[in-house]
């Protein structure tokens, strides 16, 4: 979500990026992201945000963060070299 989205105003927006080398030139540890993890064929990604509560007793004001992994780990890696792709969708 852009944060010129009116839905954006007054939050934070959670930058969920992927990046696709479809090439051997990479981008040389993908701005951070580590090793890239090899796949081909149609790509299907679907981005799931887990919600974190945090609750502060003393000023009696609650917040609500979205998590959407870690992407150092490789179960969130979103740095993909691909290879005989012909789609990409990813979802929302």
């Amino acid at each position: 979500m852009s944060r010129s989205s009116a839905l954006a105003q007054g939050k934070d927006v959670i930058a969920a990026n992927y990046v696709f080398d479809f090439d051997d030139e990479g981008y040389g540890s993908a701005f951070g992201k580590g090793k890239p993890l090899s796949v081909s064929g149609d790509l299907f990604f679907k981005t799931e945000f887990f919600p974190l509560v945090y609750i502060n007793h003393m000023f009696n004001e609650t917040y609500l963060e979205l998590f959407a992994g870690n992407a150092k780990y490789e179960k969130w890696n979103r740095y993909y070299r691909v290879r005989e792709t012909e789609n990409i969708a990813i979802e929302p």
